[in-house]
């Protein structure tokens, strides 16, 4: 019985705030480091948003100089992320309801898909 109550007290003496192992531990950079992995990663989607808000204008600009169309509405058809990212928008026409071009944005440089 003594053995069982010395067996148990071994275990919680060990499973207190910080574990036996020193790579598991968690230290003051370490921390931080998350914390700043934790920040950019929520940081991400405002930022994209932000890309795709600059894209918009840009998008606008295209439709007006090469696709001869006075902007209305934008939408964004597709948005791929990563490295090369791109972002596909269709740009409605004031001049007829049904009229509308595509225009692909890669890194804030715009053309026209035909």
């Amino acid at each position: 019985m003594h053995s069982r109550i010395r067996d148990a007290r071994a275990i919680n003496s060990l499973s207190t705030h910080q574990p036996t192992d020193p790579a598991m531990r968690v230290t003051a950079p370490r921390l931080a480091a998350l914390g700043a992995l934790a920040l950019c990663l929520s940081a991400s989607p405002t930022v994209q948003a932000a890309n795709v808000s600059a894209g918009q204008a840009e998008a606008k600009e295209a439709a007006k100089s090469l696709g001869n169309c006075t902007p209305a509405k934008v939408e964004v058809m597709s948005y791929v992320t990563g490295r090369s990212g791109q972002t596909v928008f269709k740009v409605g026409c004031t001049e007829d309801k049904d009229t509308f071009v595509l225009v692909q944005c890669r890194s804030r440089i715009c053309t026209l898909l035909r």
